[in-house]
């Protein structure tokens, strides 16, 4: 049933919202098995395991997820775990992947006005 990994997706994210970091990252790698290009899943996986203190393991799910076309705004970084490894070359080197990643904008609206 495709719905599964859905379902583990949202039971590792509601595990993460409340600090239980083993099974959120248990239920997220329980997803990926069900449907491994989910880039959005592999993202929450990584963060729970930078939250983990799991730093090798979290840039490897995080630049798998880069991989996979996966943007992250800045703002949706600050303030997670990520937020220590910002200085980390190989964060810096995802995060840079990640930015190619971003769809164009129509709306210039972010742009300085001449």
């Amino acid at each position: 049933w495709g719905g599964r990994a859905a379902v583990l997706h949202a039971v590792g994210h509601a595990y993460a919202v409340n600090s239980e970091l083993d099974k959120a990252i248990a239920a997220f790698r329980d997803a990926l098995a069900l449907e491994p290009l989910a880039a959005s899943t592999r993202f929450l996986l990584s963060r729970a395991l930078a939250e983990n203190g799991e730093t090798g393991a979290a840039l490897t799910e995080l630049e798998k997820a880069a991989k996979q076309g996966l943007w992250v705004s800045d703002r949706l970084m600050q303030g997670s775990a990520f937020e220590e490894l910002k200085h980390h070359p190989r964060f810096r080197a995802i995060r840079s992947r990640m930015r190619s990643n971003e769809a164009p904008r129509d709306n210039k609206s972010d742009s300085p006005k001449k």
